[in-house]
């Protein structure tokens, strides 16, 4: 408790933190118990080095740089490590600390490490003892040799299982995929059949699969071959290991493996696939990036951004006598711009976490705010360090709790259009179909359910009501949060496709009572626009022959120019990231956008996202080429129309008249052609 106060007060005032650590230590030196003086000594000592992270604003430094990479945050890197570990009363875990993070972020932003290295070695030679300084440089090895890989062609001394020398020239000229896994990998034995089926895919295009086992146990992999026959070769590092000094420490000593020291893996699998010139041209972490990785290296044209000219050595690793050679040079200078080889993740879990381990990461990850939780990468990191739990031996807690943070996370990037990560939740809940537990069984009956619901489109209208009162009486019996929005949407459109105004009414009514009493405010706000759309004496239908006013600021950074857009027929859309039938309209929306004559037919948007950051990150994937008015501008027109369901679309003629309303392109692709008919003549 007295270290928190002391961390606490040190992080607001540096000064006043250091001096109260010192008068502690000088008191615990006087404790009698001298065993005991020291463990609280040493426990304290620590406590200099988060006093001075946070005085150097490191967390922060980093953030900013990996939000928005500028030299000037770049140079903010640097410069706050430096201060960091020149500092008088830091420690030799210091360097550990920031070596352990620049090996974290090497692939995304091997520029900002390659110079972080350089800081890290300068003054570790002025601040670390010789001792201190090997095992420094042995932890940096690693990164650097990982930094190193892309474009260099490697030689591993490896043998076969039956311990003759693995002869690497019999690949030559083929594409060739080295799987660094092992026997006691969770991630490693699933990926296992999926790249059995990428083998099967590409065995006419030339293509070698190589299992390259880190196993330091080579009894228990000789037992594993024995009862799971692989469709490769597997291959090990041509070094005797000594069972009974491993006995202990099976996993430490795999990583330990010469193998692993010259490629600087730091977690499994790993998927290294070397081109036909011989090149490594890439290291990827999952089947679904070697499939995209394997699609270019079997292109009969080598991708532009090649980075193979940048390290052009020859990799040699000798393990004579058990004694590592490390290549510790550094990659050659190269500007950010060709930084953008990095292929790692940098949210992925350790690669050796325990289930404790993967259990706080995942409490840890459920915390990010949201513009962490965008990220490329963060979505498929939680979902790996997931599925690692679900596969380890633990209670149901831990496994539920796998199970929640990787639905929230997944399902979140799928209700804002990622398609990718859609696919990959419901590749996920299918595979916890048979889970007879009760909360896991939960979540799968919710995505079954809101899958029906989003596939209501090919339902014939009188077949509508029974889903629709399955989904009622399913949300009627569950609080509603925000994960409940995609199907909130779904709904909502599925209803507008009822022809009669009153059961449409009566629908709202319902639905909307329901969702009004969700505890997130977005779909309660949806939920009270619903029912005042279904109680109120008119509707956007009764907008039809009344002109259209549209103003505000759009995306693009100025007002809307609404006047600009007479003469033609605009086609407006009110829509939402999180509104999965919006989404599902825009490629239509793009199709007669390009079909039409631009100066006779346009296209406006009206967005209606509560958080800035779900627009911008849909946009980022899902740029459209038309304005779309947004922010508190976008909802301020939804009210004064009367817009409660999405998406809803106006049919707006020449002279600013709304023609025709309607939740679809196809429902007004009749309108648009009539009113366009007249320009034609």
């Amino acid at each position: 408790m007295l270290g928190q106060i002391i961390q606490s007060i040190g992080q607001q005032e540096t000064d006043l933190g250091f001096q109260m650590l010192d008068q502690t230590i000088e008191s615990y030196k006087q404790i009698e118990d001298k065993e005991l003086s020291i463990e609280l000594v040493a426990s304290l000592q620590e406590l200099s080095d988060d006093i001075l992270f946070a005085k150097f604003k490191i967390e922060d430094t980093f953030r900013f740089y990996m939000q928005v990479q500028t030299k000037q945050g770049k140079q903010d890197v640097i410069s706050a490590v430096t201060s960091l570990l020149e500092h008088e009363r830091t420690s030799p875990a210091a360097f550990e600390v920031m070596g352990h993070e620049t090996a974290q972020i090497a692939e995304r932003y091997p520029a900002l490490v390659k110079d972080l290295l350089q800081v890290i070695l300068k003054t570790s030679q002025e601040k670390l003892s010789p001792e201190q300084q090997a095992e420094l440089q042995t932890q940096l090895a690693r990164t650097v040799n990982r930094l190193n890989l892309v474009g260099s062609t490697i030689s591993i001394p490896a043998k076969t299982m039956d311990g003759k020398p693995f002869d690497w020239a019999a690949l030559k000229g083929k594409v060739v995929v080295i799987d660094f896994w092992a026997t006691w990998c969770g991630p490693c034995l699933a990926a296992i059949p999926h790249l059995e089926e990428l083998q099967k895919k590409y065995s006419d295009q030339n293509v070698s699969f190589i299992g390259f086992s880190i196993d330091a146990d080579r009894q228990a992999l000789t037992e594993f071959l024995e009862k799971r026959k692989l469709a490769w070769p597997v291959i090990i590092d041509d070094i005797e290991v000594d069972a009974a000094k491993i006995a202990d420490g099976v996993v430490a000593a795999s990583w330990e493996m010469p193998s692993t020291a010259a490629c600087g893996i730091a977690g499994i699998p790993a998927l290294v696939v070397i081109g036909r010139d011989g090149k490594v041209a890439a290291m990827v972490h999952s089947p679904q990036e070697l499939e995209t990785e394997l699609t270019r290296a079997t292109s009969a044209t080598p991708a532009s951004n090649d980075s193979s000219s940048l390290n052009q050595k020859t990799r040699t690793l000798t393990a004579a006598g058990g004694q590592l050679h490390f290549i510790t040079t550094l990659p050659p200078d190269a500007d950010d711009a060709t930084a953008e080889v990095a292929q790692n993740n940098p949210y992925l879990a350790a690669a050796n976490a325990d289930k404790l381990e993967l259990l706080d990461y995942l409490l840890d990850m459920q915390d990010k705010v949201k513009s962490i939780r965008y990220r490329d990468g963060f979505a498929v990191a939680v979902h790996e360090a997931a599925t690692r739990l679900l596969a380890l031996e633990a209670s149901d807690r831990f496994h539920v709790l796998a199970v929640e943070t990787a639905v929230t996370i997944l399902h979140e990037q799928a209700s804002l259009g990622n398609d990718k990560l859609d696919q990959q939740l419901n590749d996920f809940m299918n595979s916890l179909a048979a889970d007879e537990r009760p909360a896991i069984a939960a979540h799968v009956a919710f995505h079954q359910l809101e899958q029906r619901v989003i596939a209501s489109d090919d339902l014939p209208t009188d077949k509508l009501e029974p889903l629709l009162n399955e989904t009622f009486d399913y949300l009627s019996e569950h609080d509603l949060s925000a994960i409940h929005l995609r199907l909130a949407s779904t709904v909502v459109h599925a209803i507008n496709r009822y022809d009669d105004e009153e059961t449409r009414k009566e629908q709202f009514k319902r639905f909307g009572k329901v969702f009004s009493q969700s505890e997130s405010r977005t779909l309660a706000a949806y939920g009270k626009k619903i029912t005042k759309s279904a109680t109120a004496a008119a509707n956007v239908s009764q907008l039809v022959g009344k002109p259209l006013e549209l103003s505000g600021v759009t995306d693009l950074g100025g007002e809307l120019d609404w006047a600009s857009y007479r003469g033609k027929v605009v086609l407006i859309d009110f829509w939402a990231s999180w509104c999965a039938p919006c989404r599902a309209q825009m490629p239509k929306i793009k199709a007669i956008y390009e079909e039409l004559d631009r100066k006779k037919f346009d296209v406006v948007a009206v967005n209606l996202d509560r958080s800035a950051e779900a627009f911008e990150e849909y946009s980022k994937e899902h740029q459209s080429p038309w304005p779309n008015v947004i922010g508190d501008d976008g909802r301020a027109l939804a009210e004064q129309y009367g817009v409660t369901a999405l998406p809803t679309m106006m049919v707006v003629d020449g002279e600013g008249k709304i023609l025709a309303v309607g939740h679809s392109v196809q429902a007004l692709r009749a309108a648009i052609d009539n009113a366009l008919k007249p320009n034609e003549k």
